[in-house]
């Protein structure tokens, strides 16, 4: 993890190019699915759809992420 000496946190810089660079991984992979659609259309395999079912479990680790996240900076 990039920081500066004083700090255990990221630094804005970080944060600045973590966020660039998963915008940029979100925009090619976006690039890469709409070049298949263009080539092949929307089937059964690259379509993009979901099931509730599918995505209720995704609170889940997101809370516990943010809990873990909270106690860090609670003991800081």
């Amino acid at each position: 993890m990039c920081t500066d000496d004083s700090d255990e946190f990221p630094t804005d810089t970080h944060r600045v190019v973590q966020a660039s660079w998963e915008t940029l991984k979100c925009a090619l992979s976006l690039l890469a699915l709409t070049r298949i659609w263009k080539n092949e259309g929307v089937t059964d395999d690259n379509r993009l759809s979901t099931t509730y079912d599918e995505v209720k479990v995704f609170p889940i680790p997101a809370a516990l992420y943010l809990f873990k996240n909270l106690l860090q900076v609670g003991f800081r």
